[in-house]
């Protein structure tokens, strides 16, 4: 039995400053959940909301954890994951607070030796997931040297944050790049929308030389979006447009774009994303989950969500190293540019440290 619920707040700083085409991030909020049962034993999740992609705040969190807290006062454990999901979707959350009460949940429920996952997934030993990893819109010359540190790692995809106020720039390093790596690793260019109408197709057809896996979130309107995918100069994938399970849907069903990166702290935790995936529509469409910088507890089930997927994909999970105080995860063993995910240690005991809780 779940005995209560408890939450604490933390900060997390960057080692460097990341930055994306549109924003800064420096240091990470995140609110930690804790459900404690019967015998002491404790079970986490991570709420952390992200300013510019998140519609709900910190605050939001806060007044709503508090309105739900005393729901879980001796609260009975399921016995598989269609009551945990019907009772996770009956309390009307935010996206990030469903991600956190799900993963407490689902971690709390896989304790018990009887809880039924076989709807969605059964957990195995070892699961090795492909990353992409991630450079932000710096200098052209930080770009340089990131890009070539990741190459001697053995990462064979790469996403670069473009979307310089002058396109020539984005163009010239681009240039570089592929004189330099030709063919070798694919890239993923991420714009954060920063095109519009009126420049995408001729910039798409200016970069559709390079080794290009797909160019993701172009242009922020989804119909211009769907647009561009028609041309078929290069692969388009969505994100901004991906940031609820309903748009998400509705991605797969209009089937024009093949691609859609998710966050799963934007669409409420991994089991609506797993229940997509075994939909008929989604057969075509290639699911990559991303990070929101999560710290380890967040971290630790996407890298979940990501090797139940078991879709040969990269995923854009190689971010935990931004973080300057991150925790060792026991669940987890970064082997670049692969993680590898022991499926056999869930649910993983965590160590979050000293912490208020409330």
């Amino acid at each position: 039995m779940i005995k209560s619920l408890n939450y604490a707040q933390v900060v997390r700083k960057f080692k460097i400053p990341f930055y994306s085409a549109n924003d800064l991030i420096n240091y990470r909020e995140a609110i930690y959940v804790r459900l404690k049962l019967d015998g002491s034993k404790h079970f986490f999740g991570e709420i952390s909301p992200l300013k510019g992609f998140s519609k709900e705040t910190f605050g939001d969190c806060i007044t709503q954890l508090q309105s739900i807290k005393p729901i879980f006062d001796n609260l009975s454990q399921f016995t598989n994951l269609t009551e945990l999901n019907t009772f996770v979707d009956s309390l009307d959350l935010y996206p990030s607070v469903r991600f956190g009460i799900e993963q407490a949940l689902l971690y709390a429920n896989l304790s018990k030796l009887n809880f039924n996952t076989s709807l969605l997934f059964s957990l195995g030993n070892k699961k090795k997931v492909l990353l992409n990893s991630v450079i932000g819109a710096a200098n052209k010359n930080e770009v340089l040297d990131k890009f070539d540190h990741l190459a001697k790692q053995g990462y064979s995809v790469i996403k670069i944050k473009l979307g310089r106020n002058d396109f020539e720039d984005d163009l010239e390093l681009m240039q570089q790049l592929n004189q330099k790596y030709g063919n070798k690793i694919k890239l993923r260019i991420d714009l954060n929308g920063s095109w519009n109408q009126s420049n995408a197709e001729s910039y798409l057809k200016q970069l559709s030389e390079f080794n290009i896996e797909y160019i993701e979130q172009p242009v922020m309107e989804y119909d211009l979006l769907c647009k561009l995918a028609e041309l078929n100069i290069l692969p388009i994938a969505a994100n901004e447009s991906a940031d609820s399970i309903e748009s998400i849907k509705k991605i797969v069903e209009d089937g024009i774009i093949k691609n859609i990166v998710i966050k799963p702290m934007m669409i409420g935790g991994i089991l609506p994303l797993l229940m997509l995936n075994q939909s008929e529509f989604s057969a075509n469409t290639h699911f990559i989950i991303s990070s929101m910088f999560e710290t380890f507890i967040g971290m630790n089930y996407n890298y979940l969500g990501a090797s139940l997927l078991d879709n040969g994909l990269a995923h854009g999970l190689d971010t935990a190293d931004f973080l300057l105080d991150n925790y060792h995860d026991p669940a987890i063993s970064h082997e670049p540019p692969y993680i590898v995910v022991k499926q056999n240690e869930y649910p993983p005991e965590f160590n979050p440290g000293n912490m208020r809780w409330k």
